[in-house]
């Protein structure tokens, strides 16, 4: 009811027809029980495509998550991914620590994969919960839309 939404479609719109940005977002029913690998295999699918067979065992998994986004980072076009999560404060703590470890795979300096939360005034309690998740957010949490 507060525009959270609204205002991402109308950017993702704009960015989503950009040929140098992959946005990625889960598509789960129940957004209360978004996990980890919910938010993997968003991920993948996003930049593999949607009939891309995904590991079953966790580790392959990852490794297939850290190659897809190496690969658009070292093709001839660099492009920018960004994991994008609505109702985000309904994520669990697994979920929101998890966030970190995509956070942290990078090329070099550079990082590969920017995440946009978007939840409730909570979330930013929530992210403050776990110092190694939260100080990646605090600088872009918001009290409002």
């Amino acid at each position: 009811g507060a525009g959270k939404t609204t205002i991402w479609d109308g950017i993702e719109a704009e960015y989503g027809l950009r040929e140098d940005t992959v946005i990625c977002k889960p598509r789960a029913a129940n957004k209360e029980r978004i996990t980890p690998e919910h938010l993997a295999r968003a991920l993948i699918y996003g930049l593999l495509g949607e009939d891309t067979s995904i590991k079953a065992n966790a580790e392959d998994r990852g490794r297939q998550l850290a190659a897809a986004l190496r690969s658009v980072w070292t093709g001839s076009e660099k492009k920018k991914v960004v994991l994008y999560i609505d109702d985000a404060h309904y994520c669990g703590a697994s979920t929101l620590r998890q966030l970190k470890t995509f956070y942290e795979e990078k090329v070099g300096r550079w990082r590969l994969l920017a995440i946009v939360l978007v939840g409730l005034p909570r979330l930013k309690e929530k992210l403050s919960a776990f110092p190694e998740v939260g100080k990646i957010g605090r600088a872009s949490c918001r009290e409002r839309v």
